[in-house]
């Protein structure tokens, strides 16, 4: 059942500061009628068909889905397949078979400088008129400025691809969404102490200026400032995440996310989740879910080396004498540092058998044998 519905109107394209404020006005509208927000864009830019020339979008439609839900309230969310004849249509029957009669619009959103229909032939004083005869409301949103200048997608790709992201995200409103699944690399930044992310970008999608940057990973809808480390050879995958009052973390809650964290899908060979609170200077509370046992554990060597090596190079511990509490005990780790990598690591702590046993040469299995 197709539901009544404040629509808003545009590509929304990078989910802007300017397409934010229609698309507040078009949740509040909702929310006064007592109607769905709802949002149109299209699956392909127009003016790849209207000027024969590709577009480098700044997200797939996947992405401008998940940020009008997320960040402007958006229930449904529709995408119109733009093609001939839609490019083609008269703008009065976009309007009323379009928008009224199949998207059951009771009153509409758009910017000052939308147009549609034939040539570009509607536009915002024409969809007013057109609401009114049908009835039904129409509100207009001015150009939103920034520095003097509107903002805008084309804007916004132009700096991105100068490498001035600080710029475009100021013009955003929210960081510069990416969504892809991580590749295996050349490994270069693991040599330098700091491991990288391939992600590569949707076809279609605006690749910014070379360089490297920060991320956050997201599990269920929840973002978490999360390390990649591999150490050793081979490497032995960890994934360092902070977690605030870790100590009185309720079990079950922490198992559950430790083991989403550690079959997230960016890490391609999973990871061990080293969860840590820094407790005092140089003093940090640690808890491991580990993979293969797919639990927690007393202790973890590497995962313990891979924590100290993420907040050393962070700046956030000495690297001299660090302790670690877990709940099997203390360690005590020294890093050298070589200024951007971590040349070597010494673990301290005490050693105690946990079990004993005997191999008798019936259990042995010789390959070859």
């Amino acid at each position: 059942m197709v539901h009544d519905c404040v629509l808003a109107l545009g590509f929304f394209d990078g989910i802007h500061l300017g397409h934010a404020a229609l698309l507040d006005r078009t949740r509040q509208r909702a929310q006064a009628l007592g109607l769905t927000p709802a949002a149109l864009s299209f699956d392909t830019h127009p003016d790849t068909l209207v000027f024969g020339t590709a577009v480098p979008l700044l997200n797939t439609m996947a992405e401008r889905e998940l940020l009008m839900r997320r960040l402007c309230g958006m229930e449904r969310v529709i995408f119109a397949h733009f093609d001939e004849a839609m490019m083609h249509m008269p703008w009065q029957v976009f309007v009323e078979d379009y928008l009224v009669r199949q998207l059951h619009a009771k009153h509409v959103v758009c910017g000052h400088d939308f147009h549609f229909g034939d040539r570009g032939q509607g536009d915002p004083a024409r969809l007013q008129e057109k609401c009114r005869e049908l009835g039904i409301g129409c509100d207009v949103i001015p150009e939103i400025r920034v520095d003097g200048s509107a903002v805008s997608s084309t804007r916004i790709r132009r700096l991105l691809q100068t490498g001035r992201c600080e710029e475009a995200v100021r013009l955003l409103g929210h960081g510069q969404l990416v969504t892809g699944r991580v590749t295996r690399g050349a490994g270069r930044g693991a040599g330098l102490g700091f491991p990288t992310a391939n992600v590569p970008f949707a076809p279609g999608v605006l690749v910014p200026a070379f360089g490297v940057y920060r991320a956050e990973a997201e599990v269920d809808g929840v973002r978490y400032a999360c390390s990649y480390v591999e150490l050793g050879n081979p490497g032995i995958p960890h994934a360092v995440v902070p977690y605030h009052d870790l100590k009185n973390a309720d079990e079950n809650e922490l198992r559950e996310l430790g083991r989403a964290i550690r079959w997230y899908s960016a890490f391609p060979k999973g990871a061990n989740v080293n969860f840590y609170e820094i407790t005092g200077e140089d003093r940090i509370f640690e808890r491991t879910f580990e993979r293969g046992v797919e639990d927690f554990t007393y202790a973890c060597g590497t995962g313990t080396g891979s924590l100290v090596t993420v907040l050393t190079l962070q700046g956030k511990v000495s690297g001299h004498g660090v302790k670690v509490d877990m709940t099997g005990g203390q360690l005590i780790i020294d890093a050298q540092r070589d200024h951007s990598r971590i040349a070597s690591l010494y673990l301290t702590g005490p050693t105690n058998i946990v079990c004993k046993g005997e191999v008798t040469d019936e259990d042995l299995v010789i390959p070859g044998m």
